[in-house]
C-alpha cells in the first residue's frame, strides 16, 4: 500500500470516528428530548380508530404514532434496498469479469511487445553483423 493509500484511508477512518461521535452525541440529545417531552405530557387521551379505543398518555401515544410511521417507512423503503443489493452484485460480477478480461489483454500487449523488442533485438543484431 502506498503512502498516498494509507493517508487516505486513515482520513477516512477518522471522519468515521468523528461521525460516530457526533451521532452519539444527537442520539443522546434525542433521548434527553424525549424523556423531557415524556415527563411533560403526562394527561390521559383517548384514541379512536374506527371502533377501536385507546387510552394512554399523550406522550405514549405520540411515541407509538412516531414509531408506527418509521414502520412504515422502513417496510416500504426494503424492496428499493433488496433491488439495489441485487444490482449491486450484478455489478461487481460485470466489474470482476471486466477486470479479468483486462488483465488479459495487458498479457497479450506485454507478449507482443516483448516479442516485438525481441525481434527488433535481432533485427538490429543482424544488421550490425551483416555491416561488418
Amino acid at each position: 500500500m502506498s503512502v498516498k493509500t494509507a493517508l487516505w484511508v486513515s482520513t477516512i477512518l477518522l471522519i468515521n470516528k468523528t461521525h460516530m461521535l457526533l451521532f452519539l452525541i444527537l442520539g443522546l440529545i434525542i433521548g434527553a428530548g424525549a424523556i423531557i417531552f415524556a415527563l411533560q405530557n403526562v394527561s390521559i387521551i383517548t384514541v379512536t380508530f374506527f371502533s377501536w379505543q385507546l387510552q394512554g398518555s399523550l406522550s405514549l401515544i405520540l411515541l407509538l404514532a412516531i414509531a408506527t410511521g418509521v414502520l412504515v417507512c422502513i417496510l416500504v423503503s426494503i424492496p428499493e434496498v433488496i433491488r439495489t443489493n441485487i444490482n449491486f452484485s450484478v455489478l461487481k460480477k460485470i466489474n470482476k469479469k471486466l477486470e479479468d478480461e483486462n488483465a488479459s489483454y495487458k498479457r497479450i500487449v506485454g507478449d507482443v511487445a516483448r516479442v516485438s523488442q525481441t525481434k527488433f533485438v535481432e533485427t538490429t543484431s543482424s544488421a550490425t553483423t551483416s555491416s561488418e
